[in-house]
């Protein structure tokens, strides 16, 4: 406790909570079976969870990226290997489209937005759209099951 906490019980100064982070991230690496700054981070976590988590520890001993010009150009490459490359696998795509996700999360540390939060909030917005949508389509005396594409694309425009 001692050890962890020299900003408490020592003559180490951190000036924020950030600092506190880092020094502690410093501090556990210096014991003999900790071997990686990750070690702590629980697979079991929900896996937008465990990206924040990732991103926040290895940022804390310095390794980040806070350059955001060098993200959007990391988003726009992977998007463009997505959308415009048919001939990749499966697997390639999988991996693209998770670093395209990895991507988007560390850019919300940037912007300093918690992406799960940010996430929902997009759920309960598509859900509200949605919903309305769908009233519109019954105020029409039509089923949504019945719905032509053209029909779904009129209905979409006010997605």
């Amino acid at each position: 406790l001692i050890k962890r906490h020299p900003h408490v019980y020592g003559n180490v100064i951190a000036k924020d909570e950030e600092e506190v982070k880092k020094n502690w991230e410093k501090i556990k690496l210096t014991e003999p079976n900790n071997t990686s700054v990750l070690k702590g981070v629980p697979k079991s976590l929900p896996s937008l969870i465990k990206t924040m988590r990732m991103i926040d520890k290895t940022s804390s001993v310095g390794f980040e990226c806070n350059n955001k010009q060098d993200i959007t150009e990391k988003i726009s490459e992977y998007q463009a290997v997505l959308l415009n490359k048919n001939e990749i696998s499966d697997d390639t795509k999988k991996d693209m489209f998770g670093e395209l996700l990895f991507s988007l999360i560390n850019s919300a540390r940037l912007l300093k937005i918690n992406p799960e939060e940010a996430l929902e909030k997009a759920n309960e917005n598509y859900i509200k759209r949605f919903q309305a949508i769908e009233l519109l389509i019954k105020n029409d005396g039509k089923e949504i099951s019945q719905l032509s594409a053209e029909e779904f694309r009129y209905y979409s425009q006010w997605l």
